[in-house]
């Protein structure tokens, strides 16, 4: 017989506090999702680290990632509102304020080509 899925409290917690919206994007290291903060009521953007190995624990990138924007205070760089990882689901999400666009996009369409 089967035993019973253990369910994490802190994940349940994460699942009642943000609702998601929508994927933005996806890429090599997870996914990036709108979401809404339930506890503010903000539109937030849920930063999704897939990880492949999960015996090596959080992958550099990860890490280096939030350390730089933890780190930085500048008007127009975007604000870690926190962070959460979860073992079992082999994942990690960055939770920062949502922009009306990207650098990319914002280079894209500012920029003048030559």
């Amino acid at each position: 017989m089967d035993s019973p899925k253990t369910v994490d409290p802190k994940k349940e917690q994460f699942n009642r506090r943000f609702t998601r919206i929508r994927t933005i994007g996806q890429g090599s290291y997870g996914k990036i999702i709108e979401a809404t903060d339930n506890d503010t009521q903000q539109k937030v953007i849920l930063k999704k680290f897939i990880f492949f190995e999960a015996d090596d624990g959080i992958p550099s990138n990860c890490l280096r990632e939030v350390s730089i924007l933890k780190n930085l205070r500048h008007p127009n760089i975007l604000k870690i509102q926190g962070f959460y990882y979860f073992i079992e689901e082999r994942a990690a999400y960055l939770v920062t304020e949502i922009l009306e666009q990207d650098l990319h996009r914002y280079i894209k369409d500012n920029i003048k080509t030559l």
